[in-house]
């Protein structure tokens, strides 16, 4: 899969995460099942005009986002105010308290009724 990003939780409470997107269902993160084990890792598909958004219902973790690389530019992290730019293979750790959100876009996202340029300026 070239186009996304990888999910690996660190710690906390990943199964809590929820990933929602503008374009697919909704889904949780799923944590470890038993104490000794290590946490799963998940790849997250991005689309050109997709946003998606991570976001801690409960508790609190640490996640670690590798950028798998896409063919429309880096993958944009934001939280709350701070913006971040990952090229393929670069990874961040974000810790996520509950209900803060961390939202993932590429950086040539369009939007859906004004077709005149890319939304975020890098």
């Amino acid at each position: 899969m070239p186009n996304g990003v990888r999910i690996q939780g660190l710690s906390g409470d990943v199964s809590l995460v929820s990933v929602q997107s503008s374009v697919e269902p909704r889904m949780f993160l799923t944590g470890k099942k038993w104490a000794g084990l290590a946490f799963k890792s998940h790849e997250v598909t991005l689309q050109r005009d997709e946003l998606k958004v991570l976001k801690c219902q409960g508790g609190r973790c640490v996640l670690e986002i590798t950028a798998l690389g896409t063919d429309h530019g880096p993958t944009i992290l934001q939280k709350d105010v701070s913006r971040e730019s990952l090229r393929a293979g670069q990874s961040r750790r974000v810790r996520l308290e509950q209900g803060q959100a961390l939202t993932l876009t590429t950086a040539s996202i369009v939007h859906p009724l004004h077709k005149r340029g890319a939304i975020i300026e890098t």
